[in-house]
């Protein structure tokens, strides 16, 4: 039947045939995992594409195990624990196992400090492990959440341009520098 086959049409479609099969098996295995990561919002919609008209696949939670398949500018592709592949838009919703690990260990943490103050959050607040604003945020109260605060660190604030000049006149003076929570 081959050999019919060839006779007929001649070599070349054959051998283009070759070479998709050839090309299929080689490429036709699972992406490479770049990196494990969890769910650092409440809710996650992973999406079946990054074009502007997409579907949503499914929605992942806060602490659900994911792996990074590919990232792609501020967007990561991720494969989760049942195997279903989508994109995540902004990869900052996505938690490094070693910041899970540490968000872990504070948990079990916060459980032995006494309550310092309770009140609720104004705006849109961010918990992070780290004092600062460039460290990375573990989880998000929305306005209005209730919270018991346990403990308070501050770091110094960062400094444009503008700010250092001020930030050495302080210093002559004897004052500290700006601080933040």
């Amino acid at each position: 039947m081959v050999w019919r086959f060839i006779r007929q049409r001649g070599v070349i479609p054959l051998v283009l045939i070759l070479a998709a099969v050839v090309y299929w098996k080689l490429h036709s295995r699972a992406p490479d995992v770049i990196s494990v990561g969890y769910v650092a919002d409440r809710n996650v919609e992973l999406w079946n594409t990054l074009a502007q008209v997409r579907q949503p696949v499914t929605e992942l939670h806060y602490g659900d195990r994911v792996e990074v398949m590919r990232n792609e500018g501020a967007s990561a592709q991720v494969r989760d624990a049942s195997g279903t592949v989508g994109w995540v838009l902004d990869s900052r919703e996505i938690m490094d196992s070693e910041l899970w690990t540490k968000s872990g260990a504070l948990l079990v943490r916060a459980h032995t400090l006494p309550p310092q103050a309770r009140g609720k959050t104004k705006t849109v607040s961010n918990v992070r492990i780290e004092p600062g604003r460039n460290a990375k945020r573990i989880f998000q109260f929305m306005r209005g959440t209730p919270v018991i605060v346990l403990e308070r660190t501050v770091a110094d604030a960062a400094q444009t341009g503008e700010e250092i000049s001020q930030e050495e006149k302080n210093a002559a003076a004897g004052q500290k520098p700006k601080q933040e929570d």
